[in-house]
């Protein structure tokens, strides 16, 4: 009995230790990070990032090393909020100060805490979501608990029935699903201050030509915008011909900008295409043409989250409130969507 409790007793001091050696090393890589950063050393900078978010390294260093020529924020006050030692990585979260601003960082360590690899820094408040599908897809949902509107953000998700909802256009129309059941819904999120959302305005004012007497209700939801600087400020610019709704964009669990939900006459999600490509547009229409022919009930739900790098086109923006102006690029497979912000030629 008393040798047993002895090796109790050494094996939780080991695993403390081996605990608090995962803390140090943790924080030493982070701050390395930073310093990279406040050093304009974009290559040891890149370095530090999780590889999902580039395909190749040596022309995201080059984007990373022109973002930082324009940007003259340091980093600094770096706090370790919360450590997780899983069976297969370890992971945590920072919090950080950049610039003026409040920000974080999620990091993980697939071999035992030796090395680590992390997000970029982002701003506003903690969104699991959009840490676990652009950055580190194992996240782990001990860090949910970060995210106080995790369970109040508004999801779209594939196969599944929306909950209902109630908009207000531009023109003070009130707009209910529950009044267009029966009816296919397109729902565009985008930002007047996202590039690629602009370039494709045209486009998609033409596939509202195109789908006309078709029963489809088009809705633009402006993010984090308001009805006075998208009448007299963007409209007058921009012509749009989707019903214009502002939105809170913290309200829903989307990501990047453009996102197109497709919505079928059962109001089930059947189609999702994050990204402003040429391929993507030609996927939307042809959805909407297969629901027109009424094979809707036979139709496998479909998600494409652009199949182009930065450099081949396809590009979206981050929905994170006073981000980093920095670029992520969209990889060719099926895990959550790697995205743009604000990229340079966006």
């Amino acid at each position: 009995m008393k040798i047993t409790t002895i090796f109790l007793l050494i094996l939780t001091i080991n695993l403390v230790n081996a605990q608090d050696q995962y803390l140090k090393i943790s924080m030493e890589n982070a701050s390395k990070m930073l310093q990279a950063w406040n050093n304009k050393d974009s290559k040891t900078f890149v370095d530090f990032l999780t590889d999902t978010q580039y395909e190749n390294k040596i022309g995201y260093q080059r984007i990373w090393e022109k973002v930082m020529a324009k940007d003259s924020r340091i980093a600094d006050s770096l706090v370790l909020e919360k450590f997780v030692n899983l069976e297969k990585s370890q992971q945590a979260y920072f919090s950080l100060q950049f610039g003026n601003k409040k920000s974080g960082i999620v990091g993980i360590s697939h071999d035992k805490g030796e090395s680590w690899c992390f997000s970029q820094f982002l701003g506003g408040k903690f969104n699991y979501s959009q840490f676990k599908e652009m950055f580190i897809p194992e996240l782990d949902s001990a860090f949910i608990s970060f995210d106080a509107e995790f369970f109040n953000r508004i999801n779209f998700t594939l196969g599944e029935t929306i909950k209902p909802f109630e908009f207000t256009d531009l023109n003070d129309n009130l707009i209910k699903s529950e009044n267009i059941k029966g009816k296919v819904i397109v729902l565009n999120f985008w930002s007047t201050n996202c590039g690629p959302c602009i370039k494709e305005i045209p486009h998609l004012n033409n596939l509202v030509e195109k789908m006309k007497d078709k029963n489809i209700v088009f809705i633009a939801l402006a993010s984090n915008d308001n009805k006075q600087n998208l009448k007299d400020n963007f409209l007058s610019k921009h012509k749009f011909i989707y019903q214009i709704v502002p939105i809170k964009g913290n309200d829903f669990n989307i990501n990047a900008f453009p996102t197109h939900i497709i919505i079928d006459r059962e109001q089930k999600v059947v189609g999702v295409f994050i990204g402003a490509s040429e391929e993507n547009l030609m996927k939307l229409e042809s959805l909407l043409t297969e629901i027109k022919k009424k094979r809707c009930p036979t139709l496998s739900p479909s998600i494409n989250r652009g199949f182009h790098t930065l450099f081949d086109g396809a590009k979206v923006e981050l929905n994170i409130a006073s981000s980093i102006t920095i670029p992520i690029v969209l990889r060719a497979r099926t895990c959550p969507i790697r995205c743009v912000a604000n990229a340079p030629g966006g």
